[in-house]
């Protein structure tokens, strides 16, 4: 199966349990490995006959931005679960990263990866 990635959106949003997280915009990033047959738009050169990452990374950026989890496993199932609304999707895998996490030791991000699929 062919591999369609999309690396490094960055988007803020309200996500957290600690009170701290509630109350304004932290930055995340999201990642995500699209697999979907990709051979009919190869050969025909068409954007129409393959996934449209920029409309992708929209809805992705969409839902951090408006949606709010507690937790960022919650978010990347619910961004797993709309990449795969696409039925020429067969799986996806989906990384978030919070980049400011509010933990005492010094982490550059903390995140959760995930991978579903449509069988």
């Amino acid at each position: 199966m062919d591999r369609l990635v999309l690396s490094g959106i960055k988007v803020s949003g309200i996500h957290g349990v600690l009170d701290s997280e509630r109350v304004s915009h932290q930055p995340f990033e999201i990642n995500l490995v699209i697999e979907t047959d990709l051979s009919a738009a190869a050969n025909a050169d068409d954007l129409g006959l393959t996934i449209d990452y920029s409309q992708v990374a929209a809805e992705v950026s969409r839902m951090v931005r408006e949606e709010s989890f507690g937790l960022i496993e919650a978010l990347a199932s619910r961004i797993a679960d709309a990449v795969l609304a696409d039925d020429r999707i067969s799986a996806v895998e989906v990384e978030v990263r919070k980049l400011r996490p509010e933990v005492e030791a010094r982490l550059s991000y903390a995140a959760v990866q995930i991978r579903r699929s449509n069988s």
